[in-house]
């Protein structure tokens, strides 16, 4: 696939009412599932060596990684989802987000801003881009890089084996009915 171009359609990624990809903070809360584990299946073992492949029980259901996976990415849908029903949010193949800049800074403890609602598009094609976030770790990535937080990046035209993307779309909001109370029923 090539694309030649590249057009913003609001002021936010939020205006958008077709597909689009998810901000880091929304692959991050969808990822999440509820839980504040840093999988949506518990807590991974972080070992003193960041670039070490090691088993990690809480991944081996949920994810492949280097542990599990051979030299290869799989097809979805194979591990157990999250209590949202969405499969593969943890490893198998980096994800890329529409939140650009490093990925170390973190979301911290407020205000909370999502980043990637106001994605800067341009030079997105070129090499003048900024790096671009991706999220999920990946089918030969470390356990401790399968972090729900954890983002990486990759120049904006970057593109390799096990990097893809998961598209999202807006939901009708539904309208709040008023409750009934004994006293407004007649």
């Amino acid at each position: 696939m090539i694309c030649d171009g590249v057009r913003s359609v609001g002021t936010s990624l939020y205006d958008c009412d077709g597909y689009r990809l998810p901000t880091g903070a929304e692959w991050e809360y969808a990822a999440r599932a509820g839980t504040k584990t840093s999988v949506y299946a518990g807590d991974i073992r972080m070992r003193s060596l960041n670039y070490e492949c090691y088993d990690e029980p809480v991944l081996n259901d949920i994810a492949w990684y280097c542990a599990n996976a051979g030299p290869l990415i799989h097809p979805g849908g194979q591990k157990k989802p999250n209590d949202w029903g969405l499969f593969d949010m943890i490893g198998n193949a980096g994800e890329w987000v529409a939140s650009v800049g490093p990925a170390a800074a973190g979301y911290g403890d407020g205000p909370y801003i999502d980043y990637g609602a106001r994605l800067d598009i341009a030079g997105l094609l070129d090499n003048s881009a900024p790096l671009v976030q991706y999220r999920s770790g990946g089918w030969n990535i470390w356990p401790s890089f399968h972090r729900a937080g954890r983002a990486s990046t990759v120049p904006g035209h970057g593109a390799g084996p096990g990097l893809g993307l998961r598209l999202v779309r807006p939901v009708e909001a539904k309208p709040l009915s008023k409750p009934t109370t004994p006293s407004s029923r007649k």
